[in-house]
């Protein structure tokens, strides 16, 4: 859980170095995207980084638009060096007065690397609109 609320305010600060450090950054790390937009695979840590790098090079998009993320209804199972977590991932934020956000289903695999947990796998589901 941690991991998860450090890696959204360093998004929210638009921190790339502080979110980088929380991934495993190798050629495995895989992240799936499922939305309004279609389906996405980012496959290595040059794919995975690259996309982060470039939602995170906004100039201050989140924080101006005064957004949030909340991360509820969390399933955790953590097993000697790994772990896996879902839970639903709800952004909000207010744009020139108007509220907006999306949620999602997020699925995240972690790994215990010289006792830190980084994570190797994401993927993002979203929910249909109610």
């Amino acid at each position: 859980m941690a991991v998860l609320e450090e890696e959204s305010a360093a998004a929210l600060a638009q921190d790339k170095e502080r979110v980088f450090a929380l991934h495993v950054q190798d050629d495995l790390e895989t992240r799936l995207e499922l939305g309004e937009y279609g389906f996405n695979t980012y496959k290595g840590w040059d794919e995975v980084g690259g996309l982060l790098g470039d939602a995170l090079s906004g100039e201050g998009e989140l924080i101006e638009a005064n957004a949030i993320n909340r991360k509820e209804n969390m399933i955790i199972k953590v097993t000697g060096n790994t772990a896996w977590l879902t839970c639903d991932n709800i952004w909000e934020w207010t744009t020139d007065g108007v509220a907006g956000g999306y949620s999602n289903i997020q699925v995240t695999f972690l790994e215990k690397i010289k006792g830190e947990w980084k994570i190797s796998f994401a993927a993002y589901y979203s929910k249909p609109q109610q």
